[in-house]
């Protein structure tokens, strides 16, 4: 510490020493949510899909398998700074990592689970992560998609007015849901079939169908996590658009959910899709945004 005694102002410089930072892993789900989950819910709009991933996988639900990595980044107060987990299909899915960190992230999940075949995480570490993995092993990272985050408080009702309702889609359309949902897997990146995905969520009770004479849009329910859901799968087919069906579906739903307790609703859409606009006009706002890279052989 000094001071400049002689003039009006006096300049104070305090040394501080940086926080160390380590690396933590877990055993299986269980334990990273018990040491996780506060940290995770804290900001879960931003964290959905990690946290629902995790949680599901906890559940032993049938859509994750491993090989499982679960970590955590501490600094000396012990307090986390990110975590990540990887499964099959997503792959590595983490949050945003110090740079100093990143090198051990690589070693650790390596030596669990070998080079991910898919990373998802804000674009510098994922782009630092899929460039390490490059170097070290025979596969290349390549970019697939930048996803963009965005989050509902309050709904702005579409001003087009369009015919039709919201219901929840029925077992009886099981054939359409399918063939839907396999055109949308054609049009839009994922790690998982999006027909099967589909189907899923109607045995679940989760899709959504907009009905005016007829099913026109799909769309479906994730990630219940803390105070917000997640709604996902929005597909309206090439014949039914530019007349307000997915806008309409995708109010009424958000309505829905934030009518019936839940404080926002998060959605994702990749960098360059018209429909990010859409959600816009409907109140949503972007906040945040992660990067896709495959692992090529």
């Amino acid at each position: 510490m000094c001071g400049n005694i002689y003039g009006e102002k006096i300049l104070i410089l305090v040394e501080r020493k940086a926080l160390q930072l380590k690396l933590v892993t877990f055993k299986d789900a269980e334990h990273f949510l018990s040491r996780c989950e506060t940290w995770l819910l804290d900001r879960s709009d931003v964290h959905n899909i990690l946290y629902s991933s995790a949680t599901l996988i906890s559940r032993e639900s049938p859509v994750y398998t491993g090989p499982y990595w679960f970590g955590a980044i501490e600094d000396d107060n012990g307090d986390i700074v990110a975590c990540g987990n990887h499964n099959l299909p997503d792959g590595l899915c983490i949050s945003e990592t110090p740079e100093s960190m990143s090198e051990a992230v690589h070693r650790s999940i390596v030596d669990a689970v070998g080079v991910p075949h898919r990373i998802m995480a804000p674009q510098v570490t994922a782009k630092w992560l899929a460039k390490r993995c490059s170097k070290t092993s025979n596969d290349r990272g390549r970019f697939q998609a930048r996803w963009l985050t965005y989050r509902l408080d309050e709904l702005i009702w579409p001003a087009k007015d369009v015919p039709g309702q919201l219901r929840k889609g029925g077992v009886e359309e099981k054939d359409l849901i399918a063939r839907w949902g396999r055109a949308f897997g054609e049009e839009q990146p994922a790690p998982v079939d999006v027909s099967d995905f589909m189907l899923r969520k109607l045995s679940e009770g989760d899709l959504y169908v907009w009905d005016d004479v007829g099913a026109k849009t799909i769309l479906s329910l994730s990630g219940r996590a803390g105070k917000g859901i997640r709604i996902s799968g929005v597909y309206t087919p090439p014949e039914f658009r530019c007349r307000g069906y997915a806008s309409a579906a995708v109010a009424a739903l958000s309505h829905a959910k934030l009518s019936s307790g839940r404080e926002f609703v998060v959605l994702s859409v990749t960098d360059g899709n018209p429909a990010a606009g859409l959600y816009q006009r409907l109140g949503y706002r972007r906040i945040g945004s992660r990067d896709c890279f495959l692992m090529d052989k």
